[in-house]
């Protein structure tokens, strides 16, 4: 075999096993855990003294006052051991208003797919239409240290104080949600409610219904 074609094949059997080892620890941080929703919003922005210079021509108009221009965010989330987003995985808010506000409702739920090791790229970005938006501020944020639970509004949001070298100042709160028959601090513990035998309590333990007894409500009935 000539040298060059020992290198090729040295070079593929390499990436293929790159690219094995990336699949293996995406199917770990799945298996790991169910957290399927993601949801943000904003209890604080402060851009009003942003770095104009740099900040693309075609939004100039925002701040000449030409044109009437609002601020978003774009987020998206990803599995920590991919590192970042494709581009396509950007969800946009809807208009937030100026660039200095307090505390919105929730703007965007983001699919988890059921990993647990999650990052998340948030921006905020400014501009006339959505398709003439400048990044103001990009931040990647570690959602690990989270805690979980079920789909209800009964977990508190964890807080992320940012500040950027451009003049940003963002506070961002996050939320995880389990799927729906998944409980804990990591969406570990299942428990499926079946009818008339038990249904799952906040914590995911069976509560036993009728006659049933038992830890498993599977004695009597």
């Amino acid at each position: 075999m000539m040298a060059w074609q020992k290198h090729r094949c040295s070079f593929l059997k390499t990436s293929y096993l790159q690219a094995g080892i990336v699949l293996f620890f995406l199917g770990l941080a799945k298996m790991s855990g169910a957290v399927t929703t993601v949801e943000l919003r904003v209890d604080k922005v402060d851009a009003s003294r942003v770095a104009r210079a740099g900040i693309s021509s075609q939004v100039a108009c925002c701040f000449t006052g030409q044109c009437a221009c609002q601020s978003r965010m774009r987020a998206c989330v990803f599995p920590k051991v991919r590192q970042t987003c494709a581009q396509g995985e950007y969800q946009l808010s809807p208009s937030m208003g100026g660039l200095a506000l307090g505390r919105s409702s929730s703007l965007l739920k983001l699919p988890a797919d059921g990993f647990l090791d999650l990052g998340m790229r948030a921006q905020l970005v400014f501009g006339p239409r959505d398709s003439q938006l400048a990044v103001l501020a990009d931040f990647l944020l570690d959602l690990s240290g989270l805690p979980r639970g079920p789909n209800s509004d009964q977990v508190g949001w964890g807080t992320f104080d940012l500040r950027d070298p451009s003049g940003v100042h963002l506070v961002l709160q996050v939320k995880l949600y389990c799927a729906d028959t998944y409980f804990g601090p990591a969406c570990t513990q299942r428990c499926v409610p079946v009818t008339s035998q038990y249904y799952c309590n906040e914590t995911g333990s069976r509560v036993c219904l009728g006659q049933w007894t038992g830890q498993l409500c599977d004695t009597g009935g």
